[in-house]
């Protein structure tokens, strides 16, 4: 009897559990078309982009601070750590920077952000969740982040220049632009994100309305990139971003 109620129990169980029972979404796998009707998952994006901004902080520091002799990093068990960037190595019986070395940061994890930052723009545009407002100063907020990555890109390349297209197919490589083209995307980038973020960005960050001013908010944005840009690129800022940043200015010489 004991073997009998056995079985009936085991095929009832094997009736009533199907595939689809056990068959369910991977929650910590995002969809784009479910985060475009997700005003949250949108906001959630917007900090994935300060962190991955945030994240080339660092090396950033380093290895500008090494390289100009202002900071050194001494471990006793890692002497790369500074030798890479003021010594570098013999190849050839030529003394250069080791392209496998230390001393080649500055760049993976922002074109990593900048790659974040089309995906981004594209679940912003599709959003049905958002007014066109909101569009508005989400889309500043990504082309000022886009503008620093490519800043801090040319800052450490010298001539070598960059890359500024980032293409739909990751596997796709888009063409090397010279160091000038990229002081002008990244000039015009800013320009373009400006309004947008003074008039709207608000709207996008949901921030009370006594708690910061439109003018700093501009500023958190704009200042960070604009005076070491202005400083740089003199002749070719707009008057508008030499104004904000107290430079003297061109006179509107903004260059597409």
């Amino acid at each position: 009897m004991r073997k009998l109620l056995s079985g009936v129990v085991l095929a009832v169980s094997a009736v009533s559990c199907k595939q689809a029972d056990i068959d369910i979404t991977n929650p910590n796998v995002a969809l784009a078309g479910a985060v475009a009707t997700d005003p949250t998952a949108l906001q959630l994006l917007a900090t994935g982009l300060m962190i991955d901004q945030r994240g080339t902080r660092q090396a950033m520091i380093t290895n500008t601070g090494t390289f100009g002799r202002e900071m050194y990093t001494l471990t006793p068990n890692e002497g790369r750590n500074t030798t890479n960037y003021l010594v570098g190595i013999i190849a050839g019986g030529v003394q250069k920077l080791d392209p496998g070395g230390f001393a080649n940061g500055s760049w993976t994890g922002e074109y990593g952000a900048l790659r974040d930052i089309y995906n981004f723009k594209n679940t912003i545009n599709a959003s049905v969740a958002l007014t066109a407002q909101q569009k508005s100063a989400a889309l500043g907020f990504a082309g000022t982040l886009e503008a620093l990555m490519l800043f801090e890109i040319v800052q450490t390349r010298d001539t070598v220049g960059g890359i500024t297209e980032i293409k739909e197919n990751p596997f796709d490589l888009a063409p090397f632009v010279t160091r000038d083209s990229m002081y002008k995307y990244v000039l015009n980038t800013l320009d373009a994100a400006a309004t947008p973020i003074e008039v709207t960005g608000k709207i996008f960050y949901n921030i009370p309305e006594n708690y910061v001013s439109d003018t700093s908010l501009n500023d958190i944005f704009r200042k960070v990139v604009l005076r070491p840009m202005a400083n740089r690129a003199g002749s070719t800022i707009s008057a508008t971003a030499a104004n904000e940043v107290g430079g003297t200015g061109a006179g509107g010489a903004k260059e597409q």
